[in-house]
């Protein structure tokens, strides 16, 4: 089984959590690929930069914890995820492989949210009094 090292920012505004619909028609978060000698901050910039045109604000980040769980649209890929949350600077918009901004509350459709932060990253936020 492949293995896929994602590292995702959770960032909240008026108790929404911003998600991304990619060009597969998922809900998720910021973030991406983790590439080789790149630290999780580094990730992050690259990124955010590349699927919003917008800069982290690095003072803000917090680490909330590493997840595991099957990549979506990947056959046979399990996800290791390092989630943060924290802060952008900037107009958020979105770019490249990313064709809306979801904010995501309680009357979103949750099936086409991932698995991962369905059963996974949006419980954590909610137990951990991140998101309400």
């Amino acid at each position: 089984m492949k293995r896929l090292h994602k590292i995702g920012l959770a960032i909240i505004r008026d108790d929404k959590l911003l998600m991304l619909r990619d060009i597969d028609g998922f809900l998720l978060f910021p973030g991406g690929v983790l590439e080789e000698k790149e630290t999780d901050e580094g990730c992050l910039e690259r990124e955010l930069k590349e699927e919003l045109g917008v800069d982290l604000k690095k003072e803000t980040l917090k680490y909330v914890r590493k997840f595991f769980g099957p990549a979506a649209g990947k056959k046979d890929t399990e996800l290791e995820f390092d989630l943060y949350a924290g802060e952008v600077d900037g107009e958020l918009k979105p770019q490249g492989e990313i064709k809306e901004l979801h904010w995501f509350d309680k009357r979103t459709d949750w099936g086409k949210v991932t698995w991962l932060a369905r059963y996974k990253l949006i419980p954590a936020l909610i137990q951990r009094n991140i998101l309400k």
